[in-house]
Parts: C-alpha cells; sequence; structure tokens
C-alpha cells in the first residue's frame, strides 16, 4: 500500500487547523513553495507546503498537509551541492506527490 504524504486544504482548513499563516514557521523556501511546520490539533506538530504562485498575484496560494518524512526529504535535498540537481529534485518530489500539477 503506497502511503499518501500530502493532502490538499482549502484555505478555510488550513485557518482552522493552524490558525493563519502567522502561526506557522517556514523551515525551508524554493520558488513559490515554504516547506512550514505549526501546531495542529491537540498541540501536534504539523507539517505544511504553502505554494504561492509568483507571476499571477490574482490566484490564492494553494495549502497542503504533508507528512514529516516528505518534509525530511525537502531538507536532504536543500543539501545537495548542485543547485541544478536541487531544482530537478524539487520538482520531482512535488510532481510525485500532486503538490505541482503540469
Amino acid at each position: 500500500m503506497e502511503k499518501i504524504k500530502a493532502y490538499e486544504l482549502s484555505e478555510m482548513e488550513f485557518i482552522e487547523v493552524t490558525g493563519g499563516i502567522e502561526n506557522v514557521q517556514d523551515l525551508y523556501k524554493w520558488s513559490g513553495f515554504f516547506f512550514s511546520q505549526g501546531e495542529g490539533f491537540k498541540g501536534k506538530k504539523l507539517y505544511y507546503v504553502i505554494h504561492h504562485f509568483l507571476i499571477n498575484n490574482d490566484l490564492p496560494p494553494k495549502y497542503f498537509l504533508v507528512t514529516k518524512d516528505f518534509i525530511e526529504e525537502i531538507g536532504e535535498i536543500t543539501e545537495h551541492k548542485n543547485s541544478e540537481m536541487i531544482n530537478e529534485l524539487m520538482l520531482t518530489l512535488l510532481l510525485e506527490n500532486g503538490i505541482l500539477k503540469i
């Protein structure tokens, strides 16, 4: 069975869980994607991806609840020495988990 690593949230769901954008802490940033953590239900730490569309301010941001494993993969990618490889690995991970759609 395949483990789901990302679940899309509506803006209202994101606000209900986190209390708002001001209550999450950015761990990593990459090309309009913010990989964050914040408290969720009963004070449990939860992880999010917030995607801001850089070239079109009329599009609202997208919010995703992600697993700790997903955030750890992002952390490993950011430590890669080759910036082109970082871009390729980030794109692959975001596509594979349904966060980025082409």
